[in-house]
């Protein structure tokens, strides 16, 4: 081979220098995206490329030869070289994949043991309840701009659509069933929850006859979960599901919410004859039916209503009756025109996790479905599931299935052995013998121990 000319070999120099300094920018927005879980924006990655930034703790910049008039070129051209794409990280807290594994088989055990105590006879009924906030203004996809609308948006006077500041910023909840029977989830309950101070007494009336049936308007002081209001919800299930108490058994899971997990709300689920489980806390986007199966969906068809709603305006606004329309129309549509079976089985709250997708397994941390058993959690399993410092009142949580043991109408528990204290259990039908707060006094290290 013959020697490389000057200009050859210069010409090699430079792109050897230019990839090592693109592979050094990488390697910092790589860092950054999956240590820090930041996306750095295009003004922290132009001042990789100029001087040294006045903070001090600020890494040091590139050597990199960009004119300044070319640099959101060079970046452009930049990010096509090496496929970085423009996008935003979603916030959540980061847990150990030991610890998202733990918590996700807590779950499993809790919802296999629940459905193990069915009564005989009596077909499962699984559905998840979930609330979400939904603003008067909702957002929208990117749309369609021409050109002088696109000027006239990043002009002074920019193009806006008209909404008011109280639109903007107000929002109401909406609380959410979903279950794995298409033919019952017409017979749930979808209750939204507004602030009183939100409407005036004819725009209620007016929202309440355009809601489809089985859609109720609830006004409250706030539109935020809280015991006396979650009492009401799970009362509104309980009416509306009196037809199929005589053959199906009632397996409720929700988010541990600190509203959802009160005494009162224990007891009430007892008292409806419904078994209730919890999911674990920080999981939600990974075991949470309505969170990985519904709202995105729901949010993302409720925008276009709203939008075709403001379209027949002839100013272009939504009123809060127009936007009550809209979401009573997606209700019908995305919530009750669908089977949702496919979510329980995929997050594993069916009493079986042998169907788990494979999503769910890589989100936990697990490569296969484990065979959890269907025994009764222990109470580590427990305080994986519950948020950290809560109090969990054993003898409420299980309070529904110790009413069908007591009546026979269940196979007996057999504790497992790792849970079992060493008190003797009295005579009669009293599995949850030693395991329940009123049967248990603590030390002075609060360590359990028996009378």
């Amino acid at each position: 081979h013959e020697a490389p000319t000057t200009t050859a070999a210069q010409a090699a120099l430079r792109r050897a220098r230019r990839y090592l300094q693109e592979r050094s920018l990488h390697d910092w927005v790589h860092e950054a995206n999956i240590t820090k879980g930041v996306a750095p924006a295009t003004a922290l990655v132009l001042g990789r490329l100029g001087p040294a930034a006045a903070d001090t703790e600020a890494p040091a910049p590139l050597c990199v030869a960009v004119a300044r008039k070319g640099r959101l070129q060079w970046l452009r051209r930049f990010r096509a070289r090496w496929s970085i794409s423009l996008r935003c990280l979603n916030a959540r807290d980061r847990l150990e994949v030991a610890e998202t594994s733990r918590k996700a088989v807590a779950v499993w055990r809790w919802s296999n043991f629940l459905h193990h105590q069915t009564r005989p006879g009596l077909e499962h009924l699984r559905i998840n309840l979930d609330e979400t906030g939904i603003r008067l203004a909702p957002a929208e996809r990117a749309g369609f701009l021409t050109l002088a609308a696109a000027r006239l948006k990043r002009s002074a006077r920019s193009l806006t659509k008209p909404a008011s500041r109280h639109q903007t910023r107000a929002m109401f909840s909406l609380v959410t069933f979903i279950c794995d029977d298409p033919a019952v989830q017409r017979l749930l309950p979808q209750i939204v929850v507004m602030g009183a101070r939100l409407t005036t007494a004819a725009d209620t009336a007016s929202m309440r006859s355009s809601l489809p049936p089985g859609v109720l308007l609830w006004l409250e002081p706030k539109c935020w979960m809280t015991t006396q209001l979650m009492l009401r919800v799970a009362g509104a299930l309980a009416r509306a599901l009196t037809p199929l108490r005589e053959r199906r058994q009632i397996i409720l899971s929700a988010d541990a919410y600190r509203a959802h997990m009160t005494r009162p709300v224990w007891r009430a689920m007892a008292r409806h004859g419904i078994y209730y489980c919890l999911v674990p806390a920080k999981m939600t986007w990974a075991l949470q039916p309505c969170d990985t199966h519904v709202f995105a969906d729901f949010k993302s068809h409720l925008g276009l209503a709203a939008q075709a709603l403001r379209l027949r305006d002839a100013e272009g606004r939504l009123q809060l009756p127009d936007m009550m329309r809209a979401v009573g129309g997606t209700i019908e549509d995305v919530l009750r025109k669908r089977s949702w079976a496919r979510a329980f089985t995929d997050t594993g709250l069916t009493g079986t996790q042998a169907l788990v997708s494979r999503r769910v397994l890589d989100k936990v941390g697990l490569e296969a479905a484990p065979d959890v058993g269907h025994d009764l959690p222990t109470l580590e399993m427990l305080q994986e599931v519950f948020p950290a410092r809560a109090i969990i009142p054993l003898d409420d949580v299980f309070a529904g299935v110790t009413g069908a043991l007591a009546a026979g109408a269940a196979p007996p528990v057999r504790l497992p052995r790792a849970a079992r204290l060493p008190v003797p259990a009295p005579a009669g039908l009293s599995p949850w013998a030693g395991r329940l707060r009123r049967n248990l006094r603590r030390d002075d290290r609060g360590d359990p121990r028996p009378p």
